[in-house]
């Protein structure tokens, strides 16, 4: 029998209770200090006492089953390999509850009609905590040897005694696909996954055979994050890099041109020093135009025709060479083009140079050199951008290998972009072995370094969606390891859960290859997860996948940072009444919130979007006189969304008229938005 979370509604944990002791820890109940608070042995091989108490109502068919599977449940936790945990458990049936010391793990086995609750306490001060209530029904109709409903039930409940909290691990995201026991409400299982095998392995550690010695860890920092560029934004990026690159080797090509033909004994104005002829010009701007048509065709000038010019690039989502790219200008760049220019005219403007005060004046050979290495630099320019881009469209579909970037000058530039730069460089250098004019020889040695160079130029205001250097680590996030052969998720972590703000640690991972799913709180439900709930970050960021990451026996693969992409603080839902889940269908952009009525009972729940959780309120003004505004995030129940936030508006107004009322929020990381929306009052 598959068990599905409807049927157990006594499988729920006392959120209260599991909240007594709850600090900023994933897995394991703690001390207020974050030590784990997990069952203290006197003895290290010492059982743990468990007392099964059966209420005398419970018929002898239902006992016999139901304990045979409460002890397969023990055994499941009990023959973990990488772990150290026994237990001893006995039976006792009476009408009252039996005196227990506190060494004693205490099971209450009843008839569903009897039981006030089904939930468990962790332990406390060392001690086992009580499991309140095992519904003896649940044992019938079991084949020996399976893994029954009341076995995984018992598992759970089990888990919490002994010092386990919730798994982020969900089949609110992964479907009913390897779920662990210590998901919130019992999904099905085939018994312990990996995420519950890591858990009792790490509270109660074998030391024959340490969990360390035969798994791998996936470690790492979720850090604040721009939003990684989308498929349309990514062709703009490649784009606007190639129409420069071909640009600038134009332009160079048009400036050779005419200086062969000067040599040649035509009439003809080159520059860069002096104002290039009509020809080399004509040439140039036909160059010119070309690269902005591709440019305008690709990520378009304005919105609302396109839109695939990132927000990084030109806040207005404006792509057109001539008028947009106004984050370049913030940065003290210039738009795309003029940025070629100066480029390329830096280095004609070293090769071309006056050469007539030299002994040998401009012989055939130094003018043949200096047009092959104006081209060869803007070639091997070309090359070293088509690295950066290539390797920062692996990392906009997240396929860099982990704890690497495609940031220039950074010692951890991917190795295979690194390669890159290298090869290309070493390629162009390759063309420079030739004698220039005198007046230009000293940019021989200074070439290869110019054509790297000049080919990074730019490339971070182009690639805008990399995550700056230093960005604050962010709490709350649920990052996953996938089996990338199965699909099936094994071992999840809170970012920050391990009392190091962002840290996450994704260990007991066997020896293969995992993905990493970085999600919010709306992959998994339920309370009692070790991390306060409204510090989990939940409707704020589109979840993603990064990976593969090949993990190894007794190895830590770390990641470096992970950036998560928060949107900006706005309100999305707007509901109406006691119901904070339902929907009013008015529109929130409209900026009017539902009207009121004179000396009426009044209450709006503005759902929140984006901003890093938690939310909090840091000021409200213009609401009509009666009405109070206040930021909620509480989580009561199990089926509760973790890290949803609200700006609830309540009271009575006192007076009619129309107001408009101004709420100041401000996230976890500072930033602050105002928002302002109407609210009528009738008479």
């Amino acid at each position: 029998m598959i068990l599905r979370r409807r049927l157990i509604s006594t499988s729920i944990a006392l959120a209260v209770l599991a909240f007594a002791t709850a600090a900023p820890a994933f897995e394991f109940f703690r001390y207020p200090g974050g030590t784990p608070d997990l069952v203290k042995l006197a003895v290290p091989d010492e059982p743990i006492a468990v007392l099964m108490w059966v209420r005398d109502t419970v018929s002898a068919d239902d006992e016999a089953a139901a304990t045979s599977q409460i002890r397969d449940a023990l055994m499941l936790w009990q023959n973990v390999p990488t772990a150290r945990i026994r237990f001893s458990a006995a039976t006792v049936r009476s009408a009252t509850r039996p005196v227990t010391s506190p060494e004693t793990l205490l099971i209450i086995v009843a008839n569903q009609a009897d039981l006030l609750s089904g939930g468990a306490t962790g332990p406390s001060a060392g001690y086992p905590g009580t499991w309140f209530g095992a519904v003896a029904e649940l044992g019938r109709g079991c084949q020996p040897g399976s893994i029954c409903p009341l076995t995984l039930v018992a598992a759970h409940e089990i888990g919490h005694t002994i010092g386990f909290l919730h798994s982020t691990v969900s089949d609110e995201y992964f479907g009913a696909n390897n779920i662990p026991v210590m998901h919130w409400a019992v999904a099905p299982s085939k018994g312990l996954t990996t995420d519950d095998i890591a858990a009792v392995s790490l509270a109660y550690p074998d030391p024959a055979r340490p969990l360390e010695s035969v798994t791998g860890t996936l470690r790492g920092v979720c850090t604040l994050g721009p939003a990684v560029a989308s498929s349309s934004e990514r062709k703009c990026q490649q784009a606007i890099s190639t129409a420069l690159s071909a640009y600038g080797l134009t332009k160079s090509r048009c400036i050779a041109t005419c200086d062969a033909q000067r040599q040649g004994g035509a009439p003809r104005v080159c520059g860069p020093a002096n104002p290039y002829d009509a020809d080399t010009a004509q040439c140039i701007d036909d160059a010119a135009v070309d690269a902005k048509l591709k440019i305008i065709e690709t990520c378009g000038a304005a919105p609302p025709a396109k839109t695939t010019c990132p927000a990084c690039i030109d806040a207005a989502r404006n792509c057109n060479p001539n008028t947009g790219f106004g984050q370049w200008i913030a940065a003290g760049v210039e738009r795309p083009l003029v940025a070629e220019d100066l480029t390329t005219d830096f280095i004609n403007g070293a090769l071309y140079c006056d050469d007539s005060g030299s002994a040998d004046g401009l012989t055939a050979g130094e003018s043949l050199c200096r047009r092959q290495v104006s081209v060869e630099v803007e070639r091997g320019v070309q090359a070293v951008r088509k690295c950066y881009d290539k390797c920062n469209s692996r990392r906009q579909t997240r396929k860099l290998p982990a704890g690497t970037n495609c940031t220039a000058g950074d010692s951890k530039l991917e190795p295979k972009t690194a390669a890159c730069i290298q090869t290309a460089v070493a390629k162009a250098s390759s063309k420079f072995a030739c004698r220039l004019p005198d007046c230009a020889a000293s940019l021989s040695a200074l070439l290869p370094g110019l054509t790297k160079s000049l080919g990074e130029s730019y490339t971070s205001v182009l690639y805008c969606d990399t995550a700056p250097p230093g960005a604050l680590p962010i709490d709350g996030v649920n990052v996953v390891a996938v089996n990338r052969t199965t699909g099936a998720p094994a071992v999840a972590r809170l970012s920050g859960g391990e009392l190091v703000t962002g840290v996450f640690n994704l260990v007991g991972l066997p020896p293969g290859r995992y993905d990493l799913a970085v999600l919010d709180g709306r992959s998994f439900a339920g309370t009692n997860v070790g991390l306060a709930q409204e510090k989990i970050q939940t409707d704020n960021f589109t979840p993603y996948t990064v990976g593969p990451y090949v993990v190894s026996a007794g190895k830590q693969v770390d990641l470096g940072n992970l950036p998560v992409p928060i949107e900006a603080t706005a309100v999305d839902r707007i509901a109406i009444g006691g119901d904070r889940f339902g929907d009013s269908g008015i529109n929130p952009t409209a900026g009017v919130l539902p009207s009121g009525k004179r000396g009426t009972g009044y209450q709006a729940w503005l759902h929140l979007h984006g901003g890093a959780r938690p939310l909090t309120l840091q000021g409200a003004a213009g609401l009509p006189s009666g009405l109070t505004a206040a930021i909620f995030s509480s989580q009561t129940t199990n089926a509760s969304t973790s890290g949803e936030h609200f700006l609830q508006i309540l009271g009575s107004p006192q007076a009619a008229g129309s107001s408009t009322a101004t709420f100041q929020l401000r996230d976890a990381l500072g930033t602050t938005v105002t928002l302002t929306f109407g609210l009528p009052v009738s008479p």
